[in-house]
């Protein structure tokens, strides 16, 4: 019992190799993102999130070739009124003589900023949870997967239009913190059911027989396996933020960049309609 408990806890593997402690993490991502990419789904989200990100480091460039293509205070002297695509103005402008183009990469920008960091939270939480819950078993898992259900129910939306009619505007950071903490619920039940495949596995029993500790095991044995579900679930919370912010845009809040420019388009509607 000795020679294998003293193997596990020096970190020899499933495959009975031994493996420095810094690799470890390296090696299992390596492993999993060979699996992620021959999806091409995965493959296709992480496209599209790279489109917003390059559009997003893209939207600091148009105001320092010229002030007027500031995506609020910049206007075109020129230009009182909504104009089509021009060689100066790719998309146009709005009714002020603002540049259309700058304030889509400005609000791409706002975009992926809320996406990303939301559905990091979402996935740290939900996959900190899960491995919790799954792990501890008994009274921890029930507890736990009672306030994932609650979460899980709760109409987000809903409650984003209601805390933002109660404190006012919403910053960007209290949206990403809503939606973080609205979001967590599913990825803790994904987290949940690999947690209780792998914590049965025998390099997980020799661990513990090795007097391994509940967080090393954790930590270094089962989160390690958790990388591709935590690859794949955070791509898809990440559109998932998305879809969130466009209904936050649809219904008009103000603590939007894109909900700014819908209200502006709508006042712009009301001035033709005058007209």
């Amino acid at each position: 019992m000795s020679g294998p408990a003293t193997d596990s806890s020096k970190g020899k593997n499933s495959h009975g190799e031994y493996h420095k402690p810094g690799i470890h993490w390296l090696r299992h991502l390596g492993e999993n993102w060979a699996i992620y990419r021959r999806n091409p789904m995965g493959m296709a989200g992480l496209a599209l999130l790279a489109m917003f990100a390059v559009m997003a480091l893209a939207s600091f460039i148009p105001p320092l070739i010229d002030p007027m293509y500031h995506p609020m205070s910049g206007v075109d002297p020129e230009i009182d009124r909504s104009l089509g695509p021009t060689a100066r103005h790719w998309l146009g402008t709005d009714f002020m003589g603002r540049d259309i183009f700058s304030q889509l990469l400005t609000g791409a920008r706002v975009a992926f900023l809320i996406g990303v960091s939301a559905a990091f939270m979402a996935v740290a939480i939900g996959t900190l949870v899960g491995m919790v819950a799954g792990y501890f078993g008994r009274v921890v898992d029930t507890l736990l997967m009672r306030l994932a259900d609650i979460v899980m129910v709760l109409p987000g939306l809903l409650v984003i239009l209601i805390l933002s009619s109660v404190l006012g505007q919403l910053s960007v950071w209290n949206l990403v913190i809503i939606v973080g903490l609205l979001k967590w619920a599913g990825v803790s039940r994904v987290i949940r059911s690999q947690t209780l495949s792998l914590k049965v596995r025998p390099y997980v029993e020799a661990a513990k027989v090795a007097g391994a500790s509940h967080r090393r095991i954790l930590l270094r044995h089962i989160s390690a396996e958790c990388v591709a579900s935590f690859i794949s679930l955070y791509d898809f919370r990440g559109h998932l933020g998305h879809i969130d912010r466009g209904g936050l845009v649809f219904f008009g809040l103000r603590g939007s960049f894109h909900g700014l420019l819908g209200h502006d388009a709508s006042v712009d509607m009301e001035d033709r309609t005058h007209v």
